[in-house]
């Protein structure tokens, strides 16, 4: 795999007036601090069930936009997927450190993926947000997000149990 190509983007400014470096690299493993965070915020959906388990962990496709503070430290970012043939990005996890959310840092991580999109030649954004993380949910409906897909799930669980329990004792 070839060194990752790092691009310094347009400086992004949160909710208090607070300045951030934004930079933008063509593979995620490409900051370290950056990806601690990702695999944080990913084990943080997974242990509430929030994550969808056919998504990779990393992928060697998947790219990286992240911020750093004045003192250079990594205070978010999002891992994201450009898909050429339908002229997308798709989002694979977004992540704000916690020492530092509240601070409308989202908005600034979408914009820079917004135009590193329109760069590439693309014309949407998109990405699964499970239906009860409610800050994210909120976070796309100030910065224009709309759904486009829900996702059904049945869980087959009682049914199974049933079916065993059939099993172990047909008379009843």
């Amino acid at each position: 795999m070839p060194l990752p190509v790092v691009r310094q983007l347009p400086d992004g400014v949160d909710s208090s007036g607070k300045t951030y470096k934004v930079f933008s690299s063509d593979h995620a493993v490409a900051h370290d601090k950056a990806m601690s965070l990702y695999f944080k915020a990913f084990a943080y959906l997974l242990d509430r069930g929030w994550a969808i388990s056919t998504v990779y962990a990393v992928k060697n496709e998947y790219r990286l936009i992240w911020l750093e503070d004045a003192n250079g430290n990594c205070v978010g970012g999002v891992v994201w997927e450009w898909l050429s043939s339908i002229k997308q990005s798709f989002i694979i996890l977004s992540f704000v450190d916690e020492a530092y959310k509240g601070r409308r840092l989202f908005n600034v991580i979408e914009n820079a993926l917004e135009d590193e999109t329109i760069r590439l030649g693309g014309t949407n954004v998109a990405g699964n947000v499970h239906v009860d993380n409610i800050s994210r949910l909120k976070a796309g409906e100030r910065t224009g997000w709309v759904t486009q897909f829900r996702r059904l799930y049945k869980d087959l669980t009682p049914k199974i149990a049933a079916q065993k329990a059939q099993k172990l004792n047909p008379t009843s």
